[in-house]
């Protein structure tokens, strides 16, 4: 079993790390200009969530407000987003997808189309129940991912205290 389990865990994180880099490649979308994993996921948001505000992109993904100012004048300058000032409130900038943003949105729409197709493939001769544990397995890495990254965030606040 202690084999089985060294080779089950050299094959998840052999897994892991070619699914790290094809996560982490930039990618165009259909537009002459190529976005990082966090950029392109912006412009997903803000495609359904038309006329957001920063704020809500801070809280949703849970980065800093200069991040998030950054991103927005990056995808500005790039013409892939606009914002206005709010008719209300003039503190207030709604965001909106320019036509190009939204060809950005709808490729990468595709692109999670083309990867459910992919994993639908990967796993198209598994039995439902084998399907559901691998559903369960990965549920459980990622919280385990979770609780391990906080307890190490903690740990390292813990030490900064010291």
């Amino acid at each position: 079993m202690n084999n089985f389990m060294d080779l089950l865990s050299a094959q998840f994180l052999d897994a892991m790390t070619a699914f790290s880099y094809f996560e982490r490649k930039k990618r165009n979308f259909g537009t002459p200009y190529f976005f990082s994993l966090t950029e392109i996921h912006i412009i997903a948001y803000i495609g359904t969530h038309p006329n957001c505000l920063a704020n809500d992109l801070v809280g949703y993904f849970s980065i800093t407000k200069g991040a998030v100012s950054q991103i927005i004048r990056k995808l500005s300058k790039e013409q892939m987003l606009q914002y206005s000032i709010s008719p209300t409130n003039r503190t207030r900038h709604p965001l909106c997808l320019t036509k190009e943003g939204m060809v950005a949105f709808y490729r990468h729409r595709q692109f999670h189309a083309e990867i459910n197709n992919w994993i639908a493939d990967s796993i198209g001769s598994f039995t439902k129940e084998q399907t559901k544990a691998i559903f369960e397995f990965l549920q459980k890495i990622e919280q385990n991912c979770m609780d391990r990254s906080y307890e190490q965030n903690t740990s390292e606040k813990d030490t900064d205290l010291r």
